[in-house]
């Protein structure tokens, strides 16, 4: 199968199968209830995400079964992948515990880690991993945080996609970041610009896991550097990491649900999730995407081109209120 054919393949799968979701959904009264921490007015199914996960670790194991992906890494990403996406949909239905749920992102992150990079280069760069480590429990948290308007990360996941092929066309980390973008790309209409369906813990830490992952992967292949990821994945990193740090430091617990967001902020004040979205896509495609192809090729050392790209976000999001609670 062709990459093309794959890629629409499974934009047409995840497309199907979050309808499928959202009837069942319907039918089963599992819906989300606003309250004062959410950003929706009207009772909505939730879970549509899991089409992401299905078309992805469908679409992975045809390229392992053809011989199109080493087996080292799709026993990386649908081991690790499927674990977060599991503990998310039992999140989803039920709650967990925040222990619960860092324990298996903990375990989930360590099992990309060791079948990306081996064991003996693992302990041979202690300091490196333990950062790799906390850095992809963190993607995919942050990407659970950023989950809260329509089509915000959607959206964010087929830029990432795009931005991964973009900068390493034809490698294992651009085709992995094609085939999500495709799975987000068919989740994305039932989503926005009006969402019918939420995607839900189920592929909100599954993604953040995968572009973790990614980036681990482009880094270890030599394709791709931190520093462009640090750009690409700007606006999600600058805004939960500031919120997280101004709430912590105002002596809030960090898992406490709000809805303190920059973002959520802006939404609250256009009174409008479109225009948001919209905006965070103007800013990946005509900020960050360039900035991140100049850490690419090496016109500026990666830090500097980090420093450039990320100060205006922060300096914006602190602005906006990231952190503090507004009616």
């Amino acid at each position: 199968m062709t990459l093309l054919l794959l890629i629409a393949t499974t934009l047409g799968v995840s497309f199907l199968v979050t309808g499928v979701v959202r009837r069942y959904a319907l039918r089963a009264d599992r819906l989300d209830q606003p309250n004062e921490r959410s950003s929706h007015v009207v009772p909505t199914p939730r879970g549509g995400g899991l089409a992401i996960v299905v078309a992805t670790l469908a679409a992975l194991t045809i390229l392992v079964a053809t011989n199109e992906l080493p087996y080292q890494i799709y026993i990386a990403l649908v081991g690790g992948g499927a674990f977060v996406a599991i503990v998310g949909a039992l999140d989803d239905r039920r709650g967990l515990s925040a222990a619960s749920r860092a324990l298996v992102h903990f375990i989930a992150a360590g099992w990309v880690l060791f079948w990306l990079r081996g064991a003996d280069e693992l302990v041979g760069s202690i300091a490196l991993t333990a950062l790799e480590w906390i850095g992809l429990v963190w993607m995919i948290n942050l990407y659970n945080f950023m989950d809260g308007i329509d089509g915000i990360a959607g959206g964010q996941a087929m830029f990432l996609g795009i931005g991964a092929w973009v900068l390493s066309p034809g490698s294992p980390p651009g085709i992995v970041g094609l085939i999500v973008c495709a799975a987000a790309a068919g989740f994305l209409p039932w989503n926005f610009p009006r969402a019918r369906i939420f995607m839900g813990d189920v592929a909100s830490g599954f993604l953040g896991l995968m572009f973790g992952a990614v980036a681990v992967l482009g880094v270890s292949l030599g394709t791709t550097t931190y520093w462009t990821w640090f750009v690409l994945i700007g606006v999600f990193g600058v805004d939960a990491t500031v919120t997280l740090i101004r709430r912590v430091a105002r002596g809030q617990r960090a898992t406490q649900a709000h809805r303190s967001h920059a973002y959520q902020h802006v939404a609250r004040r256009w009174g409008s999730h479109v225009r948001v979205t919209a905006s965070v896509a103007a800013i990946n495609a005509l900020w960050l995407l360039p900035c991140a192809f100049v850490a690419h090729r090496g016109w500026l050392p990666g830090v500097v081109v980090v420093a450039i790209a990320l100060a205006p976000l922060a300096l914006l999001v602190w602005a906006l209120d990231a952190g503090l609670d507004r009616a």
